[in-house]
């Protein structure tokens, strides 16, 4: 009677140890999915900013063309 008892009682506690694990590892899937998200949403970030600083660096070679061209002095500080 002893060790049925202490069967069903490992029963139990194996049971709910498999479902924390498998909520533990929904949870962790979650936030890896959250984590690729983030991530994504640097990168597009980062090449907007990439374009931006490109843009300035053409307009900024484009002008310093136009000053040498008409022999404009620019003084740089």
């Amino acid at each position: 009677m002893k060790q049925r008892r202490r069967t069903l009682k490992n029963r139990g506690y194996a049971a709910s140890c498999r479902i924390k694990r498998i909520e533990q590892k929904d949870e962790l899937e979650s936030e890896k999915t959250q984590e690729y998200r983030d991530m994504e949403t640097m990168q597009e970030d980062n090449n907007r900013m990439r374009e931006e600083i490109d843009s300035w660096h053409s307009k900024y070679q484009a002008l310093k063309k136009f000053a040498q061209e008409k022999k404009i002095i620019i003084l740089i500080l």
